[in-house]
């Protein structure tokens, strides 16, 4: 087996859909590091699951724990739960527009769905409190190259309505002004989301259609 340099584990097991597990790396780059000498990582698709592993002392770690477990989880003496993020990690969840579909292409239509968007409920009742919206790509942290002025679209159901019609875009007999599909990367929070895309994009005429899937499939979609 070849090994980089840069890489922290030597895969010694694989089983699809089941497990990984891993080996120290002893011509990694850092001397003393990495601290473990094997590591087993388990796939684990249902949230509660991961929960009642770590109660269960089954697991002794997780990144994958359901939000409204985390106050529960706390609360248990022999576990300690963060929700601190690396700053050098793009910790944002963003709504992309395919450009080549020509009434995303337009500024004032993005600018419109994007007012339609009370992104207080996602924080608050998606994430559970545990997210903040953002104005930028880039995190907060990195103050050098986050700039937050360009983005200027608070929830006004409104403008958004307005843009619409200025756009030429007239509700029809049903209502509904024109159509989308949206697709999500696989998570209960990402879908969460997209649900309320959905109701949110309703309530000025564009009809939603939710594309659910596995990762494989959202990659292929985008």
């Amino acid at each position: 087996m070849i090994v980089e340099a840069g890489v922290t584990g030597i895969v010694v097991e694989w089983v699809r859909g089941s497990h990984v597990v891993l080996r120290r790396n002893p011509d990694y780059w850092q001397p003393g590091r990495p601290f473990l000498d094997r590591i087993a990582v388990r796939f684990v698709a249902d949230a509660m699951a991961v929960s009642t592993a770590l109660e269960a002392g089954e697991a002794d770690v997780s990144y994958s724990v359901a939000l409204p477990e985390l106050e529960r989880l706390r609360a248990n003496p022999r576990l300690s739960v963060t929700t601190a993020s690396d700053n050098y990690l793009n910790n944002a969840q963003v709504l992309e527009f395919n450009l080549d579909r020509p009434i995303l292409a337009r500024r004032e239509v993005r600018h419109a769905l994007a007012a339609a968007i009370d992104r207080r409920i996602i924080t608050g009742a998606i994430f559970y409190g545990h997210a903040q919206a953002a104005g930028s790509t880039i995190p907060a942290a990195l103050k050098a190259y986050n700039d937050e002025a360009p983005f200027a679209h608070p929830f006004d159901l409104a403008r958004a309505n307005r843009l619409l019609d200025e756009a030429g875009l007239p509700r029809g007999p049903d209502g509904t002004r024109f159509a989308l599909r949206l697709t999500f990367h696989p998570g209960p929070a990402f879908k969460n989301t997209a649900e309320y895309l959905r109701a949110a994009f309703t309530r000025v005429g564009v009809k939603v259609e939710i594309a659910d899937g596995d990762l494989a499939t959202f990659i292929r979609r985008v």
